[in-house]
């Protein structure tokens, strides 16, 4: 943790705590939309919020590391000002990162937003997985699924971000070929049972072609394989289970 308490503390110590005038803080009109749906009970409690994290830009106006909502929501409440922890001097990308990464690890977080922010913290520090959990103090199974997210196409990863998929149906989502993904962005309405059809199929398309024309197969893999093809089978309830069916009677003969 002492890269990160020392980066901390350099932060912390060129801070100050007061009230900024909102229309002095740019934020990002994409977000207006994307926020929308939380506005009336920000708006409602936005003076007992914690305060937002803004840098100062010298020149008058400021940048936000977190709160964009509160901010946003404050702007649409009509207030003046808002109270803020300001940094003074200019961040470095990586400084942003872990401030955004400690926020979200301190409340319901927004999980692409987080694998946004652990990416380029990870990057930035040369960190792997099992570091970045030893420096966070949070588990790298945690890290780990955050960061599989970022194997979603940009589409399903912005649904992700407004909140328009569920984070087990986008996870599972991260875990087919992306002409896969393609594909399912096309339907209208996606269950985690469709996506979970989606990778059996896949999966079955991973098979040699060669199993099926009798071919000779390494004796070291037919365990392998026949194992496969089980759990497959006990998962597949669609037209496909008779293909795995014949699969698993060729391996055996």
């Amino acid at each position: 943790m002492e890269v990160v308490q020392q980066n901390i503390d350099v932060v912390l110590n060129k801070c100050a705590v007061m009230d900024v005038p909102i229309d002095s803080i740019k934020t990002e009109e994409a977000k207006e939309s994307t926020y929308s749906g939380i506005y009336k009970s920000l708006k409602e409690n936005v003076e007992i919020l914690q305060p937002v994290r803004l840098m100062d830009n010298a020149d008058g106006s400021y940048m936000v590391i977190v709160g964009s909502r509160r901010v946003l929501a404050a702007k649409k409440a009509g207030k003046e000002t808002i109270q803020a922890v300001v940094h003074l001097t200019k961040l470095t990308e990586q400084e942003i990162a872990l401030q955004r990464v400690i926020e979200n690890m301190n409340r319901s977080p927004n999980p692409a937003m987080e694998a946004e922010s652990l990416n380029i913290l990870i990057a930035s520090y040369d960190w792997n997985a099992a570091d970045a959990a030893k420096k966070l103090g949070i588990p790298v199974s945690h890290i780990r699924r955050r960061l599989k997210l970022l194997q979603l196409i940009p589409e399903f990863f912005e649904k992700l971000k407004k909140g328009e998929i569920k984070l087990t149906v986008a996870w599972r989502l991260s875990s087919l070929p992306k002409e896969l993904q393609r594909e399912l962005l096309e339907e209208e309405k996606l269950t985690l049972d469709r996506v979970e059809s989606a990778a059996r199929e896949s999966k079955l398309n991973t098979l040699p072609d060669e199993l099926f024309e009798l071919s000779d197969v390494q004796a070291d893999s037919i365990e392998d394989l026949k194992f496969r093809i089980k759990d497959l089978i006990s998962k597949t309830a669609d037209g496909s289970k008779e293909k795995l069916e014949k699969a698993l009677s060729i391996l055996e003969d």
